[in-house]
């Protein structure tokens, strides 16, 4: 079902890192209605069933993009696993079963790269997506994800729905969390290569095989990839959108490169929950979207290195254990 200029639009999580990007793009090509839905910090619980009905009554949507979800880093997935999986659940339901009343055109939902089984192995297909549990650092999250997923799949096709299932890899770019607690690989690694170079640290160790391969997409070119399966696909069935894979020195090594940071850097391997290789084949999203990625690794760093700089106070490394309880938000 093709998508017109002056359809309605509205984005879940739409203050988020995705959300806000994708506002920004869909804007940019001349989308009339896009409305941004945050989440309780904008005070709209979308777990409630009178708020996702009201803002449906308010926009009338022809298109729905759920991007609303409650995560955290491993420290927070083993403090709080139920209430992750709980919230996730139920905002994706509630919103999910008031869109299945709408006469909507195309409804889109976002997994990600987690959702996959933890002994899957790299490149992750679409068709592997349910040989096994998910990374069990994050599991009960990833297991609402890939529910979610799945009951769009089973709407789409008990109610004759178009919906689209897709799933990304790690997303990275200005506007992501930096904050210690729920901050992923890149970020992380940013912020302790600024720390070392402004506290001149001759030597820094960071943990884990430094020939680990991921994937990451970098947020402009996410935005470009759903608005590509909004407008082209019209399938439920899972879709990757992802970008190339770098092996853990690499990223590192041109990290410190953008940076300046001229000190050593030692790896020490360890045990971790992390799987090893991680990144999708995004062969499918080639061909159905004619998708490609526009933006290289080099310079989705830098422009997160000067995000850092711009939004971010100098860092002071405090343990993990001694930070204050995150908000989870």
């Amino acid at each position: 079902m093709s998508i017109k200029k002056d359809d309605p639009i509205l984005i879940t999580g739409g203050f988020g890192f995705i959300g806000n990007v994708l506002y920004n793009v869909l804007v940019a090509h001349d989308y009339e209605y896009v409305a941004q839905i945050g989440g309780k910090r904008q005070g709209i619980d979308l777990g409630e069933e009178a708020n996702v009905g009201w803002l449906f009554d308010k926009y009338k949507p022809s298109v729905i993009i759920h991007l609303a979800s409650k995560r955290g880093g491993i420290g927070a997935n083993n403090k709080y696993p139920g209430g992750l999986m709980y919230e996730n659940l139920n905002m994706g339901i509630r919103i999910l079963e008031e869109a299945r009343q709408y006469d909507y055109k195309k409804f889109i939902m976002m997994g990600d790269i987690s959702c996959y089984p933890h002994a899957c192995e790299a490149p992750f297909k679409e068709k592997d997506f349910w040989n096994g549990y998910p990374n069990i650092s994050t599991g009960p999250y990833s297991v609402a994800k890939k529910t979610l997923l799945e009951l769009s799949n089973a709407y789409a096709y008990q109610f004759g729905k178009t919906n689209v299932n897709l799933v990304s890899s790690e997303v990275y770019g200005p506007g992501m969390d930096f904050d210690a607690r729920t901050s992923q690989f890149i970020p992380a690694c940013l912020t302790k290569l600024r720390y070392s170079k402004e506290n001149n640290i001759e030597e820094i160790t960071l943990w884990g095989d430094p020939e680990v391969k991921r994937g990451f997409l970098y947020i402009d070119d996410c935005a470009l990839a759903i608005m590509a399966a909004m407008e082209n696909r019209n399938s439920s069935n899972l879709l990757n959108i992802g970008g190339n894979p770098f092996t853990l020195r690499e990223i590192v090594e041109m990290s410190a490169n953008l940076i300046g940071y001229e000190g050593n850097i030692v790896w020490e391997k360890q045990e971790t929950l992390e799987r090893g290789d991680r990144y999708l084949d995004v062969s499918k999203a080639e061909k159905e979207l004619d998708f490609k990625i526009n933006y290289d690794i080099e310079y989705g760093i830098q422009k997160t290195i000067e995000y850092m700089y711009e939004t971010q106070y100098p860092p002071s490394m405090i343990a993990y254990e001694n930070l204050p309880p995150s908000h989870l938000g």
